[in-house]
C-alpha cells in the first residue's frame, strides 16, 4: 500500500483544522465571523494531514496505516472540539454541531475499521458528505477536499 492510499482518506477528513480557536465565554459571533473563525480551524489540517502520510513512507505496514489512521482521528477530533467551542448565530452553530455530531460518529467508525481493515478504512469516502454539508453551510476550507 502506498501513500496515495492513505491519501484517499487523509483528504476528505479534512473537514476540520488542527489550530485552535474558540470564545471565552463572551458574546456570539456574527454568521460572516463565526464561518471566518471555523476556517481559521481548518485552515492548519491540510498541512498536518500531509505530514502524516508523508510519514508513512512508500510502503507502509498495517500496522503503521492503523497507527497513521488513529493519529489523523485524534487529532480531527480536537478540531471538531475547537469549531464546537465556538459561539455563532443559533440557527448557523446549531447546523453546524449537527454536522459536527456525525462527524464524531465517523470518526468513531474510522478508529473502529482502521483496527480491522486499516486499507478499507484508508479507501473509505465516509467524509464526504459531512464535507459537502460544511460547504453547504459556508465552511469551505473546513469542508475540502
Amino acid at each position: 500500500m502506498t501513500r496515495r492510499l492513505l491519501a484517499l482518506v487523509l483528504a476528505p477528513v479534512l473537514l476540520l483544522g488542527f489550530a485552535g480557536c474558540g470564545s471565552d465565554g463572551g458574546d456570539a459571533l456574527s454568521a460572516d465571523d463565526y464561518k471566518a473563525e471555523a476556517n481559521k480551524v481548518c485552515e492548519g489540517g491540510q498541512a498536518r494531514a500531509e505530514a502524516i502520510g508523508k510519514s508513512l513512507g512508500d510502503d507502509p505496514t498495517e500496522e503503521e496505516v492503523t497507527a497513521a489512521l488513529e493519529k489523523l482521528a485524534d487529532e480531527v477530533q480536537g478540531q471538531v472540539d475547537d469549531i464546537r467551542a465556538l459561539q455563532g448565530p443559533d440557527d448557523l452553530e446549531s447546523d453546524v454541531h449537527e454536522v459536527l455530531d456525525d462527524a464524531d460518529d465517523q470518526l468513531d467508525d474510522l478508529r473502529a475499521k482502521a483496527k480491522e481493515d486499516p486499507m478499507a478504512a484508508a479507501e473509505s469516502p465516509a467524509f464526504d458528505e459531512i464535507n459537502e454539508r460544511l460547504v453547504d453551510l459556508g465552511l469551505d476550507t473546513c469542508g475540502a477536499d
